[in-house]
């Protein structure tokens, strides 16, 4: 009863006032606003009182408070402060200015703060005195609450002066004071890694190819999200020239993981993948591994550039087909030599076809070459090569005879052996040499060979164990049962179709 009488009594001062309350036992007060029909809460008589206000009022920041436009104090600050530069005052231009940028920098207007660092910079590059552009960049990178668009602003400005000034220290100067003025700061991490080639191009020239090196190496651009494909990868290929100049293969290595094939193989990006493909051609032959040399070389090969340049296509080929030939024998190299034969253009390349046919045909291959000029031109190519790649190709010829030899025979003496690798059989050095040949082989398990020495005689024949034994018996027996059956069909056909009458035994 005193509940309903209480609230009795404030919706009768309700009624009375037109807005107002009462109070609670806690002592609080209670408002409510009268409106057409009843009561509402206050709050969103504040929200509808906002809406209906005037809609040209500046907006809020971000605490409430409007938002000022300092378009016209930027303007008036620039005209004077380029008045007072033209005088000869620059140290009270830049005293306008930075007055200016104070109030616009606490005022959050980031358009106008970045407008007047872009004359702040622009004033002292004009009066030619880089110890005050020096000085004022950091002062706005320091100063208290400052935006971040300030300071890419002021470094993208200065950016545009770099390459008017003369290299030497002077550049290097104002490279390194913008490189730790955007130093740990994610907004300007492109304009960083700009500066960062700059400075590595500086030292690279002075001589100080280490150095350069290290500089490059610091940034690691795989990892920034705000840079363009084709500019990152750029910087990466840099990062593998120089530290292959410096003959750092390990780094080398590590470095051209950063670059995926998916992206260098795209539309555009032609000019990088030749230049990535030439880099890790200087790697892997370093390295001395052919069969990745002639993958390195496919990729350049199946390049659009380069299939539209007839000399171009020409040599990539070439040299695909001669490393293919050098590398060890595997089921991978051999077919890659059976696809790249399938390749119309290896025609017009006819020393090279012919080395890899003779490589995939299981026949003695006559080393050197019986034509001269095919076997002239291998000479040529594998002398420009340098190195000892003339004796890997040697040395994989034999590999091939032995690889014929051991599917033709079963057993052979090793004198006969010796004279089909083109050993001399009364050398003993030779038959050595032939003995060590086969051994490698073995081991690396491309054949299967055990040598009797007392009896001088090879054996090829692989052990069986009971169970290939039989499959092979089994196997053999039902060739031979088809192809009696099959016979058999031949010879009754025959007899029909001439209406010869068959006699039977």
């Amino acid at each position: 009863a005193r509940a309903r009488s209480r609230s009795d009594d404030c919706g009768a001062e309700a009624r009375s006032a037109g807005a107002g309350g009462c109070r609670s036992r806690d002592g609080r007060q209670s408002v409510s606003v009268r409106v057409r029909g009843g009561l509402r809460d206050p709050r969103r008589a504040g929200n509808m009182a906002a809406e209906e206000a005037d809609a040209g009022a500046a907006p809020a920041t971000k605490d409430g408070k409007e938002r000022v436009d300092y378009t016209e104090l930027v303007e008036t600050a620039t005209s004077e402060a380029e008045a007072l530069a033209g005088a000869g005052n620059l140290s009270g231009a830049l005293e306008v200015l930075l007055a200016a940028e104070k109030k616009t920098r606490l005022g959050l207007d980031s358009i106008a703060t970045s407008k007047l660092a872009e004359v702040i910079v622009r004033v002292c590059w004009e009066a030619r005195d880089l110890a005050a552009l020096n000085a004022h960049i950091l002062i706005l990178s320091k100063r208290r609450a400052q935006l971040n668009n300030t300071v890419g602003a002021a470094v993208r400005k200065v950016m545009e002066f770099i390459d008017e000034i003369e290299a030497g220290e002077a550049q290097e100067g104002l490279i390194e004071t913008l490189r730790t003025v955007t130093e740990g700061k994610i907004h300007v991490e492109v304009e960083r890694a700009r500066l960062t080639m700059m400075l590595a191009k500086a030292r690279e020239a002075e001589g100080n190819i280490k150095e350069a090196s290290e500089i490059l190496q610091d940034v690691q651009v795989e990892t920034f999200g705000s840079m363009e494909a084709h500019e990152k990868a750029k910087f990466i290929l840099e990062q593998m020239r120089l530290t292959l100049a410096q003959r750092d293969f390990v780094r080398t290595q590590i470095i051209s993981n950063k670059i995926k094939r998916k992206t260098i193989d795209a539309e555009g990006f032609e000019e990088i993948k030749v230049r990535y493909f030439r880099l890790m051609v200087e790697l892997h032959t370093h390295q001395h591994e052919p069969l990745k040399l002639a993958k390195d070389f496919e990729a350049i090969y199946e390049t659009s550039t380069i299939q539209a340049d007839d000399a171009a296509w020409q040599e990539a080929l070439r040299n695909e087909a001669l490393f293919l030939a050098l590398a060890p024998f595997d089921n991978e190299q051999n077919d890659f030599m059976l696809k790249l034969q399938e390749d119309r253009k290896l025609e017009e390349l006819a020393a090279h076809a012919k080395l890899l046919k003779v490589l995939t045909t299981d026949l003695i291959v006559e080393w050197p070459l019986p034509n001269v000029s095919e076997a002239a031109e291998l000479d040529a190519h594998l002398a420009a090569l340098g190195g000892d790649w003339a004796a890997d190709l040697n040395k994989r010829v034999l590999q091939h005879n032995m690889r014929v030899v051991a599917k033709a025979y079963n057993k052979v003496r090793m004198g006969r052996l010796c004279q089909l690798l083109s050993f001399d059989d009364a050398d003993e050095a030779q038959v050595a040499a032939c003995e060590a040949l086969l051994s490698e082989m073995v081991s690396e398990k491309m054949i299967f060979a055990r040598v009797d020495r007392p009896a001088g005689v090879v054996s090829f024949d692989k052990p069986q164990d009971p169970s290939e034994r039989l499959g092979a018996w089994s196997s053999d027996v039902e060739e031979c049962l088809s192809l009696l059956e099959r016979t058999t069909h031949l010879i009754n056909r025959e007899f029909m179709v001439h209406g010869v009458p068959m006699v039977r035994a």
